[in-house]
């Protein structure tokens, strides 16, 4: 992804019933080795929301707080459905400004875009990593597109 551009990612899950169920896809820096390059997150809560997250060295900027910004009430509220998550994300990032949005592809419900300002550098983000929390929880699907 470089120093900007847009990322797309999605997933399809089914959730177990544990109450903790939540996915996260990292886009991080594959030749740093000490932690000093800028991570950014994309990550979906069954109990509240979906986020962006920043780490080493990345501040957000009018953000939820310094190293998040959220959407509230977008998570699949699992209960007794078995209802699974079916998200897409689209981040825009360039020198100065992240834009992003969440899309839930189950109700087509849209929220954003929004746009922050942070401080910091991504620089060199050349890996994907997921982490996928819940007792039960199956991933489906999951896509990432670069542009």
């Amino acid at each position: 992804m470089g120093e900007g551009g847009i990322l797309r990612s999605g997933f399809l899950a089914r959730l177990g019933k544990s109450g903790v169920e939540r996915l996260t896809v990292y886009v991080t820096n594959s030749t740093d080795t000490d932690g000093a390059q800028g991570v950014l997150a994309c990550h979906v809560s069954e109990n509240g929301g979906a986020s962006i997250y920043t780490d080493r060295g990345v501040a957000l900027i009018g953000g939820t707080d310094t190293t998040s910004d959220e959407f509230t009430q977008v998570g699949a509220k699992q209960g007794t459905s078995g209802k699974g998550m079916a998200y897409e994300f689209v981040i825009d990032f360039d020198d100065a400004t992240i834009t992003w949005e969440c899309r839930d592809l189950l109700s087509g419900t849209t929220r954003g875009p929004r746009t922050v300002a942070y401080r910091g550098k991504f620089q060199g983000l050349g890996t994907v990593s997921f982490w996928i929390c819940g007792q039960h929880t199956q991933l489906d699907h999951i896509w990432l597109q670069n542009h």
